[in-house]
This record gives structure tokens, sequence and C-alpha cells, in this order.
């Protein structure tokens, strides 16, 4: 019941930083130094973490037995993408030690993210935080090469926005070399700038919604309506989903309603605020369809989800600048609070492995 202290701990010594940063805007000098006390905190944290959670058991076996040889019998699809195995390589060539590579690693990934966040705020430390809420600890300390790949794609984000197809694509290829999973940023480029109005998000969020609440089996229901069903398809599409499960009313679907539902009210805000909302509030319709068209596959809609969920890390913060009263402004802050413990303390609270 333990294990989630230091990561929940981490989160309150971040939390304690940003509001110091949020009470002097004005004192530069200040806020930088708050800053760098806070990434290098996480430095700390994430970079000297030793063997917590899962992918280690996979990883430093990996690791020990890694040679050059890896990297010349390469093939496309049958061993690690090509931009992990150089990293692996050029971590094992300067210090061969799997610490040493974890800490490199580390090191680049909140540089990164640092990166991105500054684009869109100067307290980048309350992005560190909304970014630790949504699997920032699950990207950071069990899923090394997808953590690697969507920090390099959201810094591709502002090419996007620019119309700047080179570099976007470039930034992209680079992060599938780290996953594959990267490759479903690409198509991304001819449709996420595009301005909807809060009607089509409002209409499509719905329709999201209630497939999920009626427990509509999107995918046996396609095959239906396109002639291909047979006994076989069938049998296999329900082994491999959830449809039998009963649908759970969570704290995390009510944050999805509650998130929708602010984006949906300051919808002409948010845009107002920042051009760039607009990407992140489409990234959003794309995380909440996979989230509740894609449900009867569980596993499967949490991968998808999870290489959607950084525009949390942008809306929050400035669904937060959104409000007017200051009483509503505490109160979001106070769920955010509340949301954050629920969701990092959950999945950890009787994992020994999870014990730093």
């Amino acid at each position: 019941m333990l294990y989630p202290i230091p990561y929940i701990a981490l989160c309150a010594l971040l939390g304690v930083l940003a509001v110091l940063i949020h009470q002097h805007p004005e004192d530069r000098d200040y806020c930088h130094n708050l800053t760098i006390a806070g990434v290098i905190a996480c430095l700390i944290f994430f970079g000297l973490r030793g063997f917590v959670f899962h992918d280690w058991y996979i990883y430093y076996p990996e690791f020990e037995k890694f040679s050059f040889y890896d990297i010349q019998k390469y093939q496309t699809g049958t061993n690690r993408e090509i931009g992990w195995l150089c990293f692996q390589w050029i971590c094992k060539t300067i210090f061969d030690n799997y610490h040493f590579m974890i800490f490199v690693h580390t090191l680049i990934t909140f540089g990164l993210l640092c990166r991105f966040l500054q684009h869109y705020t100067h307290n980048i430390l309350l992005g560190i935080i909304i970014y630790l809420i949504f699997d920032g600890f699950t990207l950071s300390i069990n899923l090394l090469r997808n953590s690697m790949a969507i920090l390099l794609f959201v810094n591709a984000l502002p090419y996007l926005y620019q119309r700047r197809p080179l570099q976007y694509v470039g930034l992209c290829l680079l992060a599938s070399c780290f996953h594959f999973s990267a490759f479903f940023y690409l198509p991304l480029y001819f449709f996420l700038h595009r301005d909807l109005n809060r009607w089509v998000f409002a209409t499509i969020y719905l329709i999201g919604f209630f497939i999920y609440i009626l427990n509509i089996p999107i995918f046996l229901t396609a095959i239906r309506l396109m002639g291909f069903e047979n006994e076989f398809i069938t049998n296999k599409i329900e082994a491999y989903s959830d449809l039998s499960m009963s649908l759970k009313i969570s704290i995390g679907l009510l944050e999805r309603l509650m998130t929708g539902f602010l984006i949906f009210c300051y919808y002409d805000k948010l845009k107002n605020l920042n051009k760039e909302n607009v990407m992140f509030i489409n990234v959003f319709i794309i995380y909440i369809l996979s989230a509740f068209l894609i449900s009867e596959f569980s596993e499967i809609s949490k991968r998808i989800c999870i290489i959607f969920e950084f525009c949390y890390w942008v809306l929050w913060i400035y669904i937060i600048k959104c409000f007017y009263y200051s009483n509503n402004k505490k109160l979001f802050i106070s769920f955010v609070i509340i949301y954050g413990i629920l969701k990092i303390a959950a999945p950890i609270r009787n994992q020994p492995v999870c014990e730093y």
C-alpha cells in the first residue's frame, strides 16, 4: 500500500515549485532556478531509479547481450527498431552499464518534454505534473521506446501547424526509428490543423460516448454490414474482446466527460489563447474515439490512447486559464490533485515490482 508514496511525493514537490513559479511570474531568474530544480529532481528520480516496474525484465538482459552484430544483422519487423538499437550501442560504447543507459534515456526524454512544454507555457513544472498524471510514470519507466517516439513527435507539432512538411515528416520518421507506432502520426499532417467548430466536436464526442455507454460492438457490427461475417471471424473477435465485461463507471470516465464538457464550453477561448490549441483539441477527439469506440478491445484501446494522451499536457494548462471565477479555477485544480493521486496510486498500490 505504501508503494505509491515516492511517486506522489515527487508530484507534490513539483506542485509546490509550480505554485511558487505561478506566484512570481515576473521574476524570471527565480522561476528559471525553480524550474531547473524541479527538472533535476525528475532526472534523479527517474534516471537513478534502479530496477522498478516490469520492462527491465526485458531491457536489462537485452542490453547485457547486445553487441554491434545486432545492428549488422538488422531486419525490419524482426528486431527492435533501428534507432533503439543504435541508442543502445552508443550508450554501451560510452559506458557498458544498463543504469547509465537509463540515465541518458531520462536526460533525453525530459529534455524533449521540457522543449515541447516551453513552447506552450512558462510553467514547465505544471506541464510535467500533468504528464506524470497521464501515464508519465509508465512512459518514463516502463515504455522506454514509446516515450522516445512520443516525445520526438510532440516536438514536430509546431512544424505541422506551420505547414512545414519536411521537418514534420523527418521528426516522425525519426520517432518511428524508436517505435513503429509513430507511423500513426504521419497522416495527422493533413487534418490535425483544421479548425472544427464546437458543435462538430460535441457531435463526434457524443456519438463515441453513446456507443461506449450502450456497449455497441463496433467491429462485429462493421463486419456484418460489410458482409464478411462468418463463424471463425466472429469467434475470434469475441475471444479477444471484452464485450462480456460489465460497463465500469470510473473516475477516468468522469474525467473524460468533464474534460470534453470544458473543451466544448471554452472551445473558442482555448483557440484565442493559443491558435495551436486546435491541434490538441483534434488530438483529444482521436483520443476519445480510441477510448470509446475500441473499448471492446481494452488492451488495444489503452495502447492507442497512450500515444495520444499528450493533448492533456497542453489542454489542461489552458483550461485552467479559461476560468473567469477563481473559485471555479480552485475547484478544477482540486479535481486535478485528487484525480492525479488516484490515477497514480491505483495501478501500483498492490504491485511490489513498483517499489521505489
